[in-house]
């Protein structure tokens, strides 16, 4: 089946010489694939899972621009085929994604309008997220990563996730991390934090809207980065 398929693009790895790693941000969009966690869990059961995470806010503003510049036509054409506006610039996809209460489009067609959030807005609701991983892999063996972190900091807790025994810090070659740069960086835009610049009363209706859920990720994890995200409030 599709488990055997999916578990055979995966390296062979002992788990002691040798580490396979594997990643999408799919695996975090539990409003659309609630199953992953159980799944992942039952073909790896000794996996370790590492969860990045950033101002969800600025998160969907880069999504937005991932989109437009990788698949505009099939992004926009998402939304007319159901009779919503095509939209041309960051403000109108916000409107878009909050057309709930009040929109004709989501009075005759609300399974859209929820498909709609669970697309976009919901991979910014990280606890949940979080705590689907946690219940399948225990808290021990869940690391969440804050994306501003410096990447030192960054290393240092990966290091502890998947034991310092098998990759010990000594043998890491910390001079290269002043020559990493990301893998794909998006010229289309000048990044996630120039959101509030360009659409400040955009970012505000979405950090009315993730506060909570920042606070519930603060909670959970102990940490007091993700209330630093209510940026304007």
């Amino acid at each position: 089946d599709w488990l055997d398929t999916w578990s055979q693009r995966l390296p062979w790895t002992d788990g002691i010489h040798n580490i396979s790693l594997d990643k999408s941000p799919s695996y975090q969009d539990i409003a659309i694939f609630p199953e992953v966690p159980e799944l992942a869990k039952r073909l790896l059961p000794n996996a370790k899972i590492v969860i990045t995470v950033c101002n969800p806010s600025e998160r969907l503003f880069s999504e937005f621009h991932h989109y437009m510049d990788k698949n505009e036509e099939n992004f926009r054409d998402h939304f007319i085929s159901h009779g919503v506006e095509p939209f041309e610039t960051f403000a109108d996809f916000v409107n878009a994604l909050f057309l709930g209460r009040q929109h004709p489009v989501c009075q005759n067609d609300n399974e859209f309008c929820q498909n709609v959030k669970n697309g976009y807005l919901k991979k910014g609701e990280y606890a949940p997220h979080v705590r689907a991983w946690q219940k399948e892999y225990g808290e021990e063996n869940v690391l969440v990563v804050n994306m501003n972190d410096d990447q030192t900091t960054t290393v240092k807790k990966f290091l502890n996730l998947v034991g310092t025994d098998i990759l010990p810090p000594a043998e890491y070659p910390w001079e290269e991390l002043e020559d990493f740069d990301a893998a794909y960086q998006n010229k289309a835009y000048e990044g996630r934090s120039s959101a509030y610049t360009s659409f400040p009363l955009e970012m505000k209706l979405l950090e009315e809207y993730y506060s909570t859920y920042n606070e519930d990720l603060a909670e959970l994890l102990g940490e007091y980065f993700p209330l630093e995200w209510n940026v304007e409030l």
